[in-house]
């Protein structure tokens, strides 16, 4: 059964309203799930007081409504971990024969994932960058470092798909997504991603820096866009699907929220 429609999580089981959340992918074992900001996909040690996505699915009155049982699965498990910052694709198995080849294939570099950033400035920089420093854990600290002699192999490949005035659109590729790999190695590279706090301090984007005169109605200019600026939107992956057919393309989607949409179009609106 693919059952690809939505799934309601009343307050306060992932934050401080109700979420209706979209359903990219939900066949063959696997579910993908449109996972908006301030949520983890599963428990991380980083960031403990972020409400957990399956965990909330395995929640005792969650499990029991239609709409998770159309999810067809019982044993939930992650692949890989996403910053609750980011937005886009959360992947989750749904049996424990799925999650051990996918989670193979993940080990292997055989899952490309892809990020929609959006940089202050960038347009002097080159429109490829590779950067393949190695990081590791930062000891005591929520956070990664470039070290090459205890860091793991990690390689991002940026491009940039357009300049918007002082801004750019720019496309981060990996084939093994590591905590906050895509945020440090875009700040080596020399990519100011807006809203990081953690290995830059860069500003969010206010309404107000493009009409000079607009005013807000409560006197607080609110960011047309909270926290960083990422949104996970495409994987590509190998998937066996129905009838023993086997995809080594299979491609998820996820379609940006609609406040990055609104950032966007007001940048190309107001920028210059």
């Amino acid at each position: 059964m693919d059952y690809c429609g939505h799934i309601g999580f009343p307050f306060p089981l992932l934050g401080k309203e109700n979420l209706r959340l979209s359903i990219l992918h939900n066949n063959n074992g696997l579910l993908a799930i449109n996972k908006p900001q301030n949520i983890v996909i599963d428990y991380h040690p980083w960031y403990k007081k972020f409400p957990s996505l399956i965990d909330t699915i395995k929640n005792k009155d969650q499990i029991k409504k239609k709409e998770t049982i159309k999810l067809c699965g019982k044993v939930f498990k992650s692949i890989y971990h996403l910053d609750p910052e980011c937005t886009g694709i959360a992947l989750i198995t749904t049996n424990s024969s799925i999650n051990k080849k996918i989670r193979n294939d993940y080990g292997s570099s055989r899952i490309i994932f892809k990020v929609l950033l959006v940089v202050e400035g960038g347009r002097e920089l080159k429109p490829l960058i590779k950067c393949n420093l190695p990081l590791v854990n930062e000891k005591n600290k929520n956070r990664v470092r470039v070290s090459h002699i205890k860091g793991k192999k990690s390689i991002t490949y940026f491009k940039r798909l357009e300049n918007i005035g002082d801004y750019s659109i720019w496309e981060a590729n990996t084939n093994y997504l590591r905590m906050h790999q895509i945020r440090i190695h875009a700040y080596e590279s020399g990519l100011r991603i807006i809203g990081e706090s953690i290995y830059d301090k860069v500003n969010l984007i206010l309404l107000s820096q493009f009409k000079k005169k607009y005013k807000s109605k409560n006197s607080i200019i609110q960011p047309l866009y909270s926290g960083i600026h990422m949104h996970l939107e495409k994987i590509k992956m190998p998937l066996e699907l129905m009838d023993n057919k086997y995809n080594e393309n299979f491609i998820i989607k996820a379609p940006k929220f609609s406040r990055m949409n609104t950032l966007i179009k007001k940048l190309k609106k107001y920028a210059s």
